[in-house]
C-alpha cells in the first residue's frame, strides 16, 4: 500500500491523560492484531488516501500544539512517522497510540524522547511492557469488557503506571458500563487505576473523522 494514511483531521482527544485536548489526528491503515472490540476496524484494510507530504502540509498549516498518530497500528509505519515529525516546522507535543507489540525504531525513540508521549493499549501478552514503561512519558490504556478483567490490570499496577481503563465502546449502555468500572474501583480501593470514558463516543458515537 503506497499511501498508508487514511484520515487526517482535527478533533479533541477523547481518552486518557489528555482528554479534551484539541489535536490533529493522523490515522494509519493496517494492524497486526484483530481485536473483537476494536472501534476502528475500517482501518485494518482500507486503502490510504494521503501521502506524508499531505500530512506535513496539514500539520504545518493548522499549527495545533498536539499531534496524534493513531490507527490501525502506527507501529507498522514508523519510517513515515519519523518523516512527518522531522518535517514539522514547529515543535508540537506528539502522541503515538499503539498496541505496544512492535518495538520503536531508534530514530523514532530519539524524536519522541523530549516532546513525545506513548499511549499504549495492551491487547495481549505480546505487548512490550518493559520497553514502553521505560519511556519518560507514557500511559497504559485497557479496554475492559467485564469487570473481572480489572483484576488482571491490577496485577500490573506495581509494574506500570499510569493505568487508564475504559469500557468497550460498543456497549449500548455505555454510561452504565462506565459506572460499573468506577464502582468496582471504588469497592476495591485501586488507587493507581483511573476510570475514564471515551469522550468522543459519548458525543459522536461511531462517527468517523472526529
Amino acid at each position: 500500500m503506497n499511501k498508508p494514511i487514511i484520515e487526517v483531521f482535527q478533533s479533541i482527544q477523547g481518552e486518557g491523560k489528555f482528554i479534551g485536548t484539541l489535536s490533529t489526528f493522523v490515522r494509519f491503515s493496517g494492524c497486526n492484531l484483530a481485536c473483537s472490540f476494536c472501534d476502528t476496524k475500517f482501518s485494518w484494510n482500507e486503502e490510504g488516501k494521503y501521502s506524508t507530504r499531505d500530512v506535513i502540509d496539514f500539520i504545518n498549516k493548522s499549527k495545533l500544539e498536539h499531534v496524534i498518530f493513531t490507527g490501525g497500528e502506527p507501529g507498522l509505519h514508523q519510517n513515515e512517522i519519523v518523516e512527518i515529525i522531522s518535517n514539522i516546522q514547529y515543535r508540537p507535543f506528539v502522541t503515538i497510540e499503539t498496541n505496544g507489540t512492535i518495538k520503536p525504531i531508534k530514530e523514532l525513540e530519539i524524536l519522541m524522547h523530549d516532546f513525545g508521549f506513548w499511549s499504549v493499549s495492551p491487547k495481549n501478552d505480546k505487548c512490550l511492557l518493559n520497553i514502553f514503561n521505560a519511556y519518560p512519558q507514557v500511559q497504559f490504556k485497557f479496554v475492559i469488557e467485564n469487570v473481572n478483567e480489572i483484576e488482571k490490570v491490577h496485577e500490573l499496577d506495581n509494574k506500570i503506571y499510569p493505568i487508564f481503563i475504559q469500557p468497550n465502546g460498543f456497549r449500548e449502555d455505555y454510561s452504565n458500563a462506565c459506572k460499573e468500572l468506577a464502582e468496582y474501583i471504588i469497592e476495591k480501593g485501586y488507587q493507581k487505576i483511573r476510570v475514564l470514558p471515551q469522550f468522543h463516543r459519548i458525543m459522536w458515537g461511531q462517527k468517523r473523522g472526529i
